[in-house]
């Protein structure tokens, strides 16, 4: 039975010995993060909840992208990648999909929320939004009015383009995001 207890806790030295401090301390970091329930779905008129971590700023900053403001939740952790949905603050609140291999080095992200106009503008109307579903294909949908100008540069709301583009995303067993389809409509 002691040998037993021997060769399992020298298995246990092993495997940690074996885990880079880089890695380690990617861990610790992704260990913080609860999972997001799915189909997580969005619109550039939602309002985005963090999740409230005691990560310091140095660590939060080392791997969430470029103007993060938040951690909306983990995805997907695996031996091999991890996926966080982060949040940039903008005009409105845009959730990021940031995909890490094992080490904690960024693989590539994309911003779940894609298009042009959201509510009202002078020049355009419209909506766009995003979901991610439980097989993790990350959809993006866009769909706006474009409003013409008349001769003295005015813009006309009863004339207008209607654009609509619809984007898919799968995630990779290697951990990076790739787009599957895309398809986009114009009519006047």
């Amino acid at each position: 039975m002691n040998r037993f207890f021997t060769i399992a806790l020298l298995c246990l030295v092993t495997i940690a010995c074996n885990q880079s401090p880089k890695s380690r301390a990617f861990d610790k970091f992704k260990k913080q993060i609860a999972h997001l329930k799915l189909p997580y779905k969005k619109s550039c008129s939602d309002t985005v909840s963090h999740l409230k971590l005691n990560i310091p700023d140095s660590i939060f900053k080392k791997y969430a992208p470029p103007g993060a403001s938040g951690i909306i939740g983990m995805l997907k952790d695996t031996d091999l990648y991890a996926v966080i949905v982060y949040s940039v603050s903008g005009d409105i609140q845009y959730p990021i999909v940031q995909t890490y291999n094992a080490e904690g080095d960024s693989l590539n992200n994309i911003g779940l929320l894609e298009g042009t106009c959201c509510g009202s503008a002078t020049n355009c109307s419209g909506s766009y939004w995003g979901e991610i579903a439980s097989d993790l294909t990350i959809t993006q949908r866009d769909s706006e009015r474009i409003f013409e100008k008349d001769k003295s540069g005015n813009y006309l709301t009863d004339k207008f383009k209607l654009i609509n583009k619809t984007a898919q995303y799968t995630i990779t067993n290697e951990g990076y995001i790739r787009l599957k389809t895309a398809e986009a409509t114009k009519a006047n």
